[in-house]
């Protein structure tokens, strides 16, 4: 092999894994931004609620309270979308969880 053919050789070896290194950091960024978004949307639908639970004690005025909140932030119940919003209480009435499920769109 000529030297040539040989830099094409590792060129084209060492571009493919920079593309993947590429597509590998923006889906990873990408990701992270989302489930911290999520993250911050179920914490504020999450505080939301509880605040009108200890206001009036009525469970399902809670859960369109929160439920509320976190569509206001982007990520509100959508089947279609594959979006999932719940709304669960602890059993003594101390905590309100808000757990929220969307799917990622990959580039790469």
């Amino acid at each position: 092999m000529t030297g040539i053919t040989t830099v094409a050789i590792a060129f084209a070896l060492a571009l493919v894994a920079m593309v993947a290194m590429v597509g590998l950091v923006l889906d990873g960024g990408s990701t992270f931004a989302q489930r911290r978004s999520q993250q911050n949307a179920a914490d504020l639908g999450a505080i939301a609620g509880a605040n009108q639970f200890l206001l009036t004690g009525d469970k399902a005025a809670a859960t369109t309270v929160a439920q509320s909140v976190v569509a206001q932030n982007g990520f509100g119940q959508d089947a279609d979308a594959g979006r999932t919003v719940a709304v669960t209480f602890e059993s003594d009435n101390t905590r309100v969880k808000v757990d929220i499920s969307a799917p990622h769109r990959n580039n790469f």
